[in-house]
């Protein structure tokens, strides 16, 4: 550390205003959750800085395009942009530190949320993409419970159940815990988290349906 004592500070600028600053390895997450549309251009800033130490900022489970902040000495900086485009709701954003030119895995440095609203448009696809869901959401279920049946020898022709009940209510939960992680990415982030989705659920089917002109 520069100082012998860490003094730095991540920050967070909404259209070139701060809105929330928290100190580097803070005990407790921020109680304040700033708000901001997922148009809004933003920016990271992180005032007294580790030497030969890199940062990243992480949105939700994303790495933007320019993550990894420039360091100008007294202060690491970030590029403006839209990095809450395609998010809404509660939505944590991260700061991750390594030492400078190494390998080794990102440790998180500090935390917050922040409310994103999504913009017009974007509602508007995103309630486009939500009405196809639940549309294949019910045939999607009862498909891969088939599919668990057969796998497992359990299917008998011209029965609907084979099973007892708790043994289709394990089935279920284990169903839920393996598209439950899917479904909250679509949630927070609609646009890439139904991308991942679908090409983790139907590998057959193009890129091209999982991107937002597909369902304007």
């Amino acid at each position: 550390m520069r100082d012998g004592k860490s003094k730095a500070r991540f920050s967070l600028q909404v259209r070139r205003t701060p809105v929330l600053s928290i100190a580097l390895d803070a005990p407790a997450i921020p109680s304040t959750i700033p708000t901001v549309s997922e148009v809004d251009v933003c920016g990271f800033s992180l005032s007294c800085p580790e030497c030969d130490t890199e940062y990243q900022v992480r949105i939700g489970d994303e790495v933007p395009d320019d993550a990894t902040g420039r360091d100008f000495g007294l202060i690491v900086l970030w590029s403006e942009g839209v990095y809450f485009e395609s998010a809404r709701g509660r939505v944590p954003v991260q700061l991750r530190s390594r030492e400078q030119g190494s390998a080794r895995e990102w440790r998180v440095r500090a935390q917050f949320f922040v409310n994103v609203l999504p913009s017009k448009l974007g509602e508007e696809r995103y309630q486009a993409m939500f009405e196809d869901l639940r549309a294949v959401s019910t045939g999607l279920v009862f498909d891969l419970l088939s599919k668990s049946r057969l796998n497992l020898g359990l299917s008998k022709k011209g029965s609907l159940s084979s099973r007892p009940a708790n043994a289709e209510l394990s089935v279920l939960e284990r169903l839920w815990a393996s598209v439950s992680y899917a479904l909250q990415q679509i949630a927070t982030q609609p646009m890439a988290g139904c991308a991942r989705f679908v090409s983790a659920a139907f590998p057959g089917v193009a890129s091209d349906s999982a991107r937002p002109d597909f369902v304007s």
